[in-house]
């Protein structure tokens, strides 16, 4: 989905916390159509006036002089370049596919994936398709513990915020991610792959082990399968942690290596989301490095 692109209302979300014990994901059900929720993680609401000034913080990066985070000089950044200076992690070899499937206990359980195998798909570019207003409302509508089914289909819907709500979202049949990608089911990721492949070129393929992970896991745990959205994410969460996907779970274990110092994905890109899952401020920082003015 091209940033211009619209697309459906988003409130029956459940959004998953990619990375912060990478052999452990989990998740946050967010209110939703058919009651299916239960109350996100607690962390404090980030604010736009907080979200500008993360903007501010990004711009003034340790960037070489007279470069940007789209680019030396101002230009367009391509894919995975920042112009900062790029530390390489070690990172193990992605399996060719996954494993057979997990212990059954009725029809939603992790499925056979031994004819799964990875397919990565890169980031939208870094575009400056959302204001701070916007980033931090779309969270409220569409993610947030108040968010509705019509106030998110309002937000969504409103030509205003057409350019800003295709980057902060697609849908995971998409050829390009912004940063949330939506799975069957109303699942959400974070799109950490895709941020760390623009913030940090040189760890792309570490980048792809996690993307890897994802796909495997949601692959393994689709709505067919599972039509409960809760039930989907338990065993998605499982799938990770056993026989059918958990060698793309280790393989992207060096996601936590980009959490330290010298590493901008650290700093913008939701690596080391809390065992309780994502924040909005996790969701904010990564939004705002991959779609903010």
């Amino acid at each position: 989905m091209r940033a211009s692109a619209a697309f459906a209302p988003c409130a029956a979300l459940a959004v998953v916390a990619a990375c912060g014990a990478a052999t452990d994901p989990t998740f946050i059900e967010v209110p939703g159509a058919g009651g299916d929720a239960s109350t996100p993680d607690s962390a404090a609401a980030t604010s736009a006036d907080a979200t500008s000034a993360m903007v501010d913080a990004r711009e003034a990066s340790a960037l070489p002089e007279g470069s940007d985070a789209k680019g030396s000089e101002g230009g367009e950044k391509d894919e995975g370049g920042t112009g900062a200076t790029c530390v390489p992690i070690a990172v193990t070899d992605v399996p060719s596919s996954g494993g057979p499937a997990c212990a059954s206990t009725g029809a939603c359980f992790p499925h056979d994936e031994t004819s799964f195998s990875p397919t990565w798909v890169p980031p939208l570019p870094q575009s400056n398709s959302c204001t701070a207003s916007q980033i931090d409302d779309f969270y409220t509508v569409c993610l947030g513990p108040g968010a509705t089914d019509d106030a998110c289909g309002t937000w969504t819907g409103a030509s205003a915020n057409a350019s800003c709500g295709g980057c902060l979202k697609t849908q995971s049949t998409a050829k390009a991610y912004g940063a949330l990608i939506e799975f069957p089911g109303n699942v959400v990721e974070l799109n950490e792959a895709g941020c760390v492949a623009l913030a940090e070129s040189c760890n792309l393929p570490c980048a792809k082990t996690w993307l890897a992970s994802i796909e495997c896991r949601e692959a393994a745990c689709t709505s067919t399968y599972c039509p409960v959205q809760s039930d989907q994410i338990s065993c998605a969460m499982t799938a990770a942690a056993c026989s059918a996907c958990e060698g793309y779970e280790k393989a992207a274990d060096c996601m936590m290596d980009l959490e330290g110092p010298g590493h901008l994905a650290g700093e913008w890109c939701a690596i080391g989301a809390t065992d309780n899952g994502p924040t909005q401020t996790d969701y904010t920082s990564l939004a705002t490095f991959m779609c903010g003015m």
